[in-house]
C-alpha cells in the first residue's frame, strides 16, 4: 500500500508519538513490536506534523529519533496535529463542502431528494468527468452529520427536511488559546483556533505537560460515561504489558500538574473499592448501560479526599497511614515556610517557632508523599511515619545519596558505575506503551486537509486561484508534506470542488456549523472561574450541556495559594493587562512587594504566563529591568502610561539557558517517572548500556534552584553528572542534612 500522511485509527500513531516525545533513545532495530515498514511510516508521518520537533541522534547502533519541544517557547501544542490526520475518501471531502453550500443558511430547508438533484445539477456537472453519488450515499452523509449535531431534522408530513444548525461566531483568541492548553481535551480548542485568523501570541505558559494530549480521546468518552452515570468495561494494558479487561463506574479525572499524568477514578464493583488507572493505559471503554448509585459513589469518593495525597485510595491493610516532619528554615528563609503551605495538600502545616515548622498528614498511603518530602532535604529536622517500612526506605535513600555524591570525580564527564548505584530491569522486559481506539475526537472534519480546502475555497469563491496559490495556502493550513497530495486530488479532479480555471462551483464561503462536541467543550470552558478574565460572554443555546464540568475533573496536586481569579479587581486588572498587550499600550503597574511596600513601575507588557502548578499568571514585560516578570496576584493597580514611552521591539522572555545532565536507571519505575517529569523541557536522552540512561536537559538559568528540587525528589535513582557546580549544589545539601541525623 502506497504510504499515505493520514491515519484512519489514531491507535496507529499514538505509541510512537509517545516514544518519541517522552522517551526518544530507540533506533529503528529496537522497535519490534510492529515491522520496520510500520515504523518507517510512523516516523515519517510524525516527521510531516511536527516537523519543526523532530530530532535526530546518530550513533554506532542507528540513528534516533525524537521530540523535543520546549513548553515554554512552544504556545501551542503541537502534538495536537496528530488528531488533525484522519483519513476520508476522495467522496467525504467532496460532499461535506458541497453539502454545507447547499444549506448555506438556516433558513434552507430541503428533502433528501432535492439535495440530490441539486448536487448533480449545481455542482458536480461542470466537471468533465462528474462523480455520481446514489441516493443511499448521500443520506448516510447527512445522517452523520445529524449525529455531530451540524445538521437537524424536521419531519413534515411524510416527508423528511434538513437544515444547518445555528451558527456560532468564534471570537477572542486569546480565550480559546488558553483553553486549549489548559482545560481538558483541548485539542477541541485547537480544532476550534484553527477556525478563526490567528493573532500574536501574547501567552505563554510553564509546567506545561504537553503528553496528556494523547489520551484526548479515553478522557472525552469518559467523561460521557459520567455524564450519563454509565457504568463502562475499560480495555486496558497493565505496567507489565498484559491486556485485560475490567468493568468500571467513573467517577473523576485526576490529573497532576506534576506529571501531566492522567488518572480515571472509579469504583471497581468486583473490588468494591475505588481504583486509580493511568488514562494513558486505557485502550478503550465501552458502556455497560446506566448505573443507580451513581450519585452515592461520588459522594463515597468525596469523602475520601481528605486522605488522598495522590491518587491512592487503600494503604496497606486497607488503614490510613500518618507522616510527620519538622522543617528548619533561617531568618531569611520564610519562603520555606510559605511553600509548606502552599504545597500541603490535605496535610497540616504548624509553625512552631521562628526557625521550625511541622507538617503532618493522614493519608491512604505515604509512599506517595516521598518524593515531595525528599525535595526538602537538607532542612528536615525530624521525620516519623506510621509505615516503617516507608520510613526505612526514606532514610535508606538518602544514605544512598550520600554515598553516590562523596567520592571524587571528574565532575564534567559521567562517573564509572558505582556499586552503591541502584540496579534496574533489564529494558527488554519493559512494558510497551498502550495504544487507543478510535473516538469522535479523532474525524476527518476537524482535519488539516478539510481546514486547508476549507481556505482555499474562500479564495476561490472571489476569484479564480493559480495552482501556485493553492500551493500556499496548503503550506500554510496543512503539513509539510500535504501540498503535493492536495495538489494531485485537486488536478485529477478527485476532490469536485476546484475546477481546471482554478474556481469553484460553491457558491458561499465555506461556514462550517460547529459541532455538538464543540459546543459542549465551549460550555464547560464558560463554566471555568478563570473563564471571566477573558471578557467574553457565550451566547450558547440553553440545552447544551458541558463536556465536563468541575465535579468530572481536577488537577490534584497544584498549590493552593493560586490567584484569585473572582476577585473583580483582580479581573479587571487582568481585561485591562490583556488589552494593553494587544493594543502595544505602556502601563503604569503597582505592586505589593514581599515586605508589603507598594511601587510602581511603567513598562510595556508583552505576553501572561499561566503555571498549572501554581495556577498563577505572571506578566512578562520590557521597559524596565526591575519589573520584567510580575505576578499578577502582587498587582493591586495598573493605568495606561501617559507621556513618552520608548518601546521596545515586543520579545520572548526566555533567559539564559543551562544543561543539566542526569544518570538515571529505572529501579520503581524511574526512568518512566523522570522522563515523564521532565517532558516539558528541551531535551535528548541516550540508552548507555542495560542498567543506564543518560538524560541532557535545557533549562533556564532562573528555574535553577526548582530544578535542583526537582532532582532531589527522585533521590538516588538519577544522579546528575554534569556541570560541576549543580553537583557541588547537591552535596551541600546533604551535608547540611546530615546535621541533623535522622
Amino acid at each position: 500500500m502506497a504510504y499515505n500522511e493520514l491515519i484512519k485509527n489514531f491507535n496507529i500513531i499514538r505509541d510512537y508519538i509517545r516514544d518519541f516525545y517522552v522517551y526518544g533513545f530507540d533506533s529503528r532495530e529496537d522497535y519490534s513490536r510492529k515491522s520496520k515498514r510500520t515504523y518507517d511510516d510512523a516516523k515519517r508521518r510524525v516527521e510531516s506534523w511536527l516537523s519543526d520537533y523532530m530530532q535526530y541522534r546518530q550513533d554506532t547502533d542507528g540513528k534516533r529519533v525524537f521530540i523535543s519541544v520546549d513548553t515554554r517557547r512552544t504556545v501551542h501544542n503541537p502534538l495536537y496535529n496528530a488528531f488533525k490526520a484522519k483519513s476520508f475518501t476522495d467522496g467525504d471531502i467532496t460532499l461535506f463542502f458541497i453539502i454545507f453550500d447547499i444549506l448555506h443558511d438556516t433558513l434552507v430547508s430541503l428533502p433528501l431528494g432535492e439535495i440530490v438533484d441539486i448536487i448533480d445539477r449545481d455542482y458536480l456537472s461542470h466537471f468533465e468527468q462528474p462523480k455520481t453519488f446514489d441516493t443511499s450515499t448521500i443520506r448516510k452523509k447527512l445522517n452523520e452529520f445529524v449525529t455531530f449535531g451540524m445538521i437537524k431534522t424536521e419531519k413534515r408530513g411524510k416527508t423528511l427536511f434538513y437544515s444547518r444548525t445555528e451558527g456560532y461566531a468564534l471570537s477572542n483568541t486569546p480565550a480559546l488559546h488558553f483553553f486549549s492548553e489548559a482545560a481538558p481535551c483541548g485539542v477541541i480548542g485547537s480544532f476550534l483556533l484553527d477556525r478563526v485568523d490567528g493573532e500574536r501570541d501574547i501567552l505563554s505558559f510553564k509546567h506545561h505537560y504537553i503528553n496528556s494530549a494523547l489520551d484526548s480521546e479515553i478522557i472525552c468518552s469518559l467523561f460521557g460515561a459520567m455524564h450519563g452515570k454509565q457504568e463502562v468495561k475499560l480495555y486496558k494494558i497493565t505496567r507489565k504489558g498484559e491486556r485485560n479487561s475490567i468493568r468500571v463506574v467513573p467517577l473523576k479525572i485526576f490529573t497532576s500538574a506534576s506529571s501531566g499524568r492522567q488518572y480515571l477514578m472509579a469504583y471497581v464493583r468486583s473490588a468494591r473499592r475505588i481504583i486509580s488507572f493511568r488514562t494513558d493505559y486505557i485502550i478503550s471503554a465501552a458502556s455497560c448501560g446506566k448505573v443507580g448509585d451513581f450519585d452515592a459513589l461520588r459522594e463515597t469518593f468525596a469523602g475520601m479526599r481528605p486522605f488522598m495525597w495522590g491518587v491512592s485510595t487503600q494503604g496497606s491493610g486497607g488503614r490510613r497511614e500518618s507522616v510527620e516532619f519538622t522543617v528548619f528554615f533561617g531568618d531569611t528563609e520564610q519562603h520555606i515556610y510559605r511553600r509548606l503551605l502552599r504545597e500541603k495538600r490535605c496535610g497540616t502545616v504548624e509553625l512552631i517557632d521562628e526557625h521550625h515548622a511541622r507538617f503532618s498528614a493522614e493519608v491512604y498511603d505515604t509512599n506517595e508523599m516521598i518524593t515531595w518530602i525528599r525535595s526538602f532535604i537538607c532542612r528536615i529536622a525530624s521525620l516519623s511515619f506510621s509505615n516503617k517500612a516507608v520510613e526505612a526506605q526514606f532514610k535508606a535513600d538518602i544514605e544512598t545519596m550520600n554515598r553516590i555524591y562523596e567520592y571524587p570525580r571528574d565532575t564534567e564527564q559521567s562517573p564509572p558505575q558505582s556499586a552503591d548505584f541502584m540496579s534496574r530491569k533489564s529494558a527488554e522486559a519493559c512494558p510497551s506503551r498502550p495504544s487507543v481506539s478510535e473516538a469522535k475526537v479523532f474525524s476527518e472534519i476537524y482535519g488539516a486537509y478539510y481546514n486547508a480546502v476549507s481556505h482555499i475555497l474562500c479564495r476561490a469563491v472571489e476569484a479564480p486561484l493559480t495552482m501556485e496559490q493553492i500551493r500556499s495556502v496548503a503550506l500554510k493550513y496543512a503539513f509539510s508534506e500535504s501540498v503535493i497530495p492536495i495538489e494531485a486530488a485537486i488536478k485529477s479532479q478527485s476532490w469536485q470542488l476546484i475546477l481546471p480555471d482554478g474556481s469553484s462551483p460553491i457558491k458561499h464561503k465555506p461556514l462550517i456549523p460547529l459541532t455538538q462536541l464543540q459546543l459542549q467543550w465551549l460550555k464547560a470552558i464558560s463554566l471555568d472561574k478563570r473563564f471571566r478574565l477573558f471578557d467574553c460572554p457565550l451566547d450558547l443555546p440553553d440545552d447544551i450541556e458541558p463536556l465536563f464540568t468541575e465535579e468530572d475533573h481536577c488537577v490534584f496536586d497544584c498549590c493552593s495559594d493560586g490567584d484569585d481569579y473572582e476577585d473583580e479587581g483582580y479581573i479587571s486588572r487582568f481585561r485591562m493587562i490583556l488589552s494593553a498587550i494587544q493594543k502595544r499600550q505602556p502601563l503604569d503597574i503597582t505592586l505589593r512587594s514581599k515586605k508589603g511596600n507598594e511601587l510602581t513601575f511603567a513598562v510595556m507588557p508583552e505576553e501572561l504566563e499561566y503555571s498549572e502548578k501554581d495556577d498563577k499568571f505572571r506578566l512578562l514585560t520590557s521597559g524596565s529591568r526591575t519589573a520584567s516578570v510580575i505576578n499578577l496576584g502582587t498587582v493591586t493597580s495598573c493605568v495606561p502610561h501617559e507621556g513618552e514611552f520608548k518601546a521596545e521591539k515586543a520579545k520572548k522572555h526566555i533567559g539564559k539557558t543551562r544543561t543539566l545532565t542526569l544518570e538515571l536507571v529505572d529501579e520503581r519505575n524511574a526512568l518512566e517517572r523522570v522522563m515523564l517529569h521532565f517532558s516539558h523541557f528541551e531535551k535528548t536522552a541516550e540508552k548507555l548500556d542495560g542498567n543506564r540512561y543518560l538524560l541532557m536537559i535545557s533549562y533556564e538559568q532562573n528555574d535553577e534552584t526548582e530544578i535542583l528540587i526537582r532532582v532531589l525528589s527522585f533521590g538516588p535513582l538519577v544522579r546528575v553528572t554534569a556541570p560541576g557546580r549543580f553537583i557541588g549544589m547537591i552535596q551541600s545539601r546533604l551535608k547540611r542534612q546530615k546535621r541533623f541525623e535522622l
